[in-house]
């Protein structure tokens, strides 16, 4: 098949089928981009980074959303990867494979559409590559040189489910060099204590994304949304207390005493004592209004997977 520009009638536009899986190829990487970014991001010591990962965590589970919603519209694609795009997938480097393959599909497949007869596919594709270019410069890694150059194209296969492998159980998570961490919790600002605790909430709902793959996408998505929000919780209370404190994150020594009793926990124990830790930390700001209202949006969207 061959198209013309973006808005332009394709020559031979994809069927409803044919594009069904090459969305169904797209959402794989994506799943598998979720499930690999969630159990990285406690691993990931630097806190700009970590920020950055929980973003684009959220960016890409809202994604897999959508895209099922979107093949179902167009009469579904049963199956798992095929053998090509399992091989790719197995690689699982998110930002020196999976995310400049598909870029570099979705290019492919945007110039594919015919504008006025697929316009929800066009507009879904178009977002969703953005997206990506965007990751990519925030996070640039070198690029695998052997990419294929369109895995929409790959063919699924009806008789696979993909399997995602789990990390092993996490002792700690990672922090700065700069950030000392010590056995038992010490008394620090309650500003300080604030960021730490929105960081260990962001690893605690990202490693619960990994460590329940079975569960259905919206869960993932409904938790990565709350990662990305302690994650700019974390962020704003940063920025509070270099501007108007004159403290600086790692100023006081931190403890995992706290993770580690959430983390020992099972699935409904954890979202339940994370949606009950609301921030008693409250200056007079509007924008910690806004943290407070995520909190209770957050309780609201995860009280259903607790059981």
């Amino acid at each position: 098949m061959s198209g013309g520009p973006v808005g332009s009638r394709s020559v031979t536009t994809p069927t409803p089928a044919e594009t069904a899986a090459r969305l169904a190829n797209v959402r794989h990487v994506l799943r598998e981009a979720v499930h690999t970014t969630a159990g990285r991001l406690a691993l990931e010591p630097r806190f700009e980074v970590k920020a950055l990962l929980a973003a684009h965590l959220h960016d890409d589970a809202r994604a897999v959303v959508e895209l099922r919603r979107r093949i179902d519209e167009l009469g579904g694609a049963p199956g798992g990867p095929g053998p090509d795009l399992s091989r790719l997938l197995d690689d699982g480097d998110v930002y020196r494979v999976l995310k400049p393959a598909l870029v570099t599909t979705l290019h492919t497949h945007r110039e594919l559409i015919d504008p006025l007869a697929d316009e929800a596919s066009l507009h879904l594709v178009t977002q969703l590559l953005h997206r990506q270019e965007r990751h990519l410069a925030e996070l640039p890694a070198e690029r695998d040189p052997d990419l294929p150059p369109d895995l929409g194209a790959f063919p699924l296969d009806p008789e696979q489910s993909r399997q995602l492998a789990v990390l092993p159980p996490l002792d700690r998570p990672q922090r700065d060099s700069f950030v000392q961490v010590v056995d038992e919790p010490q008394e620090h600002h309650p500003a300080h204590a604030l960021m730490d605790a929105k960081l260990c909430a962001a690893e605690l709902l990202a490693r619960t994304s990994h460590e329940h793959p079975e569960m259905p996408d919206e869960f993932h998505a409904d938790l990565a949304r709350a990662v990305r929000d302690a994650t700019r919780h974390a962020e704003l209370v940063d920025d509070h207390m270099t501007t108007e404190l004159g403290i600086h994150w790692g100023a006081f020594p931190v403890s995992f005493t706290e993770f580690r009793r959430v983390y020992a926990q099972d699935l409904a124990g954890r979202l339940a004592a994370l949606d009950g830790a609301q921030t008693d930390y409250a200056p007079d700001s509007p924008a910690f209004d806004h943290v407070r209202a995520d909190e209770a949006a957050r309780a609201r969207a995860t009280a259903r997977w607790r059981g």
